[in-house]
């Protein structure tokens, strides 16, 4: 997990540079008169090696941080996020959303809240638990739905990223075909270490929201490090509630606003909540 100390040498040493090389302003804490989310640039990192699991996004202090100067994205590669959006060019289609939640553990009652807030938001919601959860169960059901959001546990196993799932098997990006979601819209990861690299050459170098990406979702939020269940809840309740539109449908084209707007009106309201929150990145358009 990030710490307060980390983030403020990765603004001096890497953040704060580009910022200044792109010519990038800061707006003021949230809350502050000249803060307009709206208003804010889009800025994508595209970390390698060492860069590849830190957060960005998050570095600074109180006084400024670089989610005051641009919306912050992540990418596996610029191919990645051009793929990205043209597939936005698309929109999203017509009818039913279709969701797809998984979450295989009971152990997390703040997950069964997440899944209880999504179902009443999206009525075309499918809901995969307990045993029923496998790999090959979600891989099955996967092309159908757009949407995808998923509350449990995941880490590393042999130096792999992985979700965990029914009957201890694991949800690897080795499972995850490329396109094989036509039209995908967003994937949520609501999970410890969903974005988060792995090690050794048998990770193959993708992340899991990489991997997500990449099978067509063009847009991932996911978790670099460690991260409470309920500020895990917490986060996806807002950021759900920032997607959908007055029309009753989520709108996956504001995901990067969405978490943004998200992570500094927590910010603001408690400053110390940094380390908690700098693991929640968006990648894609």
């Amino acid at each position: 997990m990030a710490t307060t100390d980390m983030l403020y040498w990765l603004w001096d040493v890497a953040v704060r540079p580009v910022l200044d090389a792109l010519g990038l302003p800061g707006q003021g804490p949230a809350g502050h008169p000249a803060a307009s989310d709206d208003a804010m640039p889009r800025l994508w990192w595209c970390p390698t090696g060492p860069f590849s699991g830190l957060p960005f996004h998050a570095a600074g202090s109180t006084l400024d941080r670089a989610m005051d100067h641009a919306v912050h994205s992540y990418t596996p590669s610029v191919q990645a996020l051009m793929s990205a959006r043209r597939d936005e060019h698309y929109g999203d289609e017509p009818g039913v959303q279709r969701m797809l939640v998984v979450s295989p553990d009971g152990d997390l009652p703040h997950g069964a809240r997440e899944v209880d807030l999504i179902r009443q938001l999206v009525p075309g919601t499918r809901f995969l638990g307990g045993e029923q959860a496998t790999v090959s169960n979600v891989l099955a059901l996967l092309p159908a739905y757009p949407f995808f959001h998923f509350t449990g546990h995941a880490g590393l196993r042999g130096g792999v990223p992985g979700m965990y799932l029914g009957g201890g098997e694991a949800l690897t990006g080795r499972h995850m075909r490329r396109g094989i979601v036509s039209g995908g819209a967003l994937a949520y990861l609501s999970a410890c270490h969903t974005a988060r690299y792995g090690e050794g050459p048998e990770s193959g170098g993708w992340a899991l929201a990489g991997s997500f990406q990449s099978a067509g979702y063009r847009h991932v939020i996911a978790v670099l490090d460690e991260v409470e269940d309920s500020v895990a809840t917490r986060v996806t309740d807002a950021v759900y509630n920032e997607l959908l539109g007055i029309d009753g449908r989520l709108h996956p084209e504001r995901s990067a606003r969405a978490l943004h707007r998200t992570l500094r009106r927590l910010l603001s309201s408690s400053p110390r909540m940094v380390t908690a929150l700098a693991g929640l990145i968006h990648l894609g358009p």
